[in-house]
Order: structure tokens, then sequence, then C-alpha cells
């Protein structure tokens, strides 16, 4: 009886060296996939109008034709021909084609659909008498409205480091809108929607 035990213990004796290897190279490959996830190409948003939301010395707004992003985060802002500078075969190049750029809610959870609801809505909360017989105060009102919801936030969250502007190391979230509220109509700011959002570079 104790022969055969033995002889069945050392029949099968194979089974828990293997499954401990087989185990450690499934882990191996879900580590590897999961790195490989966080690793991201370069990506060049070209010819459109990126509102930073920073402003210069001279208080006014500093908008870039151009950025770069790599593994989620912005690398570079400038003119176009300086970022296409940077280019290189693992590059992909996306046209803007006039459209504009603005930082993203530092809440990523609200509907793609809803973000022009929510700037419309802190328009109109941000709305003084008056404020809107100008054009440019309407366009000041458009910007303010982003702000509120994008650095004020991050600076209320404490997260203003990475979040809240279009600056280089702070993560690649935008959002990408249809035109440029620059050369658009004043009065059909409300007409303006969201082509599309980018969280993390993605």
């Amino acid at each position: 009886m104790k022969e055969n035990l033995l002889k069945k213990i050392v029949k099968f004796s194979w089974i828990l060296p293997f499954t401990f290897f087989f185990l450690l190279v499934i882990e191996n490959l879900v580590s590897q996939t999961s790195f490989n996830q966080n690793i991201q190409n370069p990506v060049i948003y070209y010819n459109g109008a990126i509102f930073t939301l920073e402003k210069d010395n001279y208080n006014k707004e500093i908008i870039e034709q151009a950025l770069r992003t790599e593994n989620g985060k912005i690398t570079h802002l400038g003119t176009n021909t300086n970022i296409l500078k940077l280019k290189s075969s693992k590059t992909t190049l996306i046209d803007l084609n006039g459209k504009s750029v603005f930082p993203a809610f530092v809440s990523m959870d609200i509907d793609e659909e809803l973000i022009m609801n929510e700037i419309f809505l802190q328009m109109k909360k941000l709305k003084k008498d008056g404020y809107w017989k100008a054009s440019n105060e309407k366009l000041n009102l458009f910007l303010d409205a982003f702000r509120t919801l994008t650095i004020k936030q991050a600076k209320l969250d404490n997260v203003d480091k990475i979040l809240g502007t279009i600056q280089v190391g702070k993560f690649a979230n935008f959002i990408i809108l249809d035109k440029n509220p620059l050369l658009y109509n004043p009065s059909k700011i409300t007409d303006i929607k969201v082509y599309k959002t980018v969280n993390e570079g993605r």
C-alpha cells in the first residue's frame, strides 16, 4: 500500500513545478501587457488653435498652433513648424484643420455630449449686466467658463500641477472643439460642438 502511494507521488511530482512555472509565465505576460498599455507612441496635433488657458507676462492668452503628446502627457507646445520638426517614424500626425483645443474638465465623468451644455450653463452663472453686449466680452465669458471647470477646479482639488491647463508635463487631457471661437461669430458661439475628447493621450 505504502509502495503504491509512493509510486503515485513520484509519478505526479512533476505537476507542482510545472504548475508553478506556468503561473509564473502567465503573470509575466499580464505584467508585460499592462506595461505596454502605458507606453504610447508620440502624437502631434497641428494646424489648430491650442487654448492653453495659461497667460503670458502681459496677461494675454497663450494660444499655440500645435502640441505633441507621448505616454499620456504633453511633451511640447509651439508653432506648427517647430512641433512638426519633432516627428519620427513612430509619430502619429493629426491635422486639426483649424479646430480648437481646450483643457479637459478635471471631472472626466461628464458625458461628451454634455460638455458644451456645462460650458453654456457656466457662462450663464458668470453672466453680469451688459457682459454679452460686446463680442469680445462674450468670448471672454466663454474662456472664463472653461477656466472655472478646468484650472480653477484643479486648484480646488489640489491637482493643478498635473491637470487644468495645457502645459508641458501635464496629462494630455483635452477637448477638441469643431470651431475656433476666435474666428467664429461670437453671437453664434453656442453652436460650437465637441469634436473629440482625449484622456491621457487616448
